[in-house]
């Protein structure tokens, strides 16, 4: 799982601090009303994280693909986002689709992969 910095902005929604402002994410269930303006952990499978070239919907954020890894019928890409700690995500990629060192990409997390903790402690 790939781990980045957020915060609950409702039961419904977390954003990621970046340079260029916020990116909000919405869940698939809501939190506690409790944890909202909490800072949380925000963890992603990356198998389960959609990949394109152009900002197509919702629930996603910019990065760049830093290091391509080919493991045979399967491609890791690292990618260095844009939030502000410049966070690394791993994406598990078919070898088919092809990226380059340096290439701009779009991440999708869809809500239902969208974990969150405080703590070390899963709250959604």
């Amino acid at each position: 799982m790939s781990f980045l910095p957020g915060k609950v902005e409702s039961p419904w929604t977390v954003v990621i601090p970046c340079s260029q402002g916020e990116r909000v994410f919405s869940l698939e269930s809501p939190v506690d009303q409790k944890y909202a303006g909490k800072m949380v952990t925000i963890g992603v499978r990356p198998q389960q994280i959609e990949i394109s070239r152009e900002k197509n919907r919702e629930n996603t954020i910019q990065g760049i693909v830093k290091i391509i890894e080919f493991q045979g019928d399967k491609t890791i890409l690292t990618v260095k986002l844009e939030d502000e700690p410049e966070s690394e995500v791993k994406v598990v990629v078919s070898a088919q689709e092809k990226y380059s060192e340096g290439e701009v990409v779009w991440l999708y997390f869809a809500p239902q992969i969208i974990h969150l903790f405080i703590d070390d402690v899963s709250i959604l």
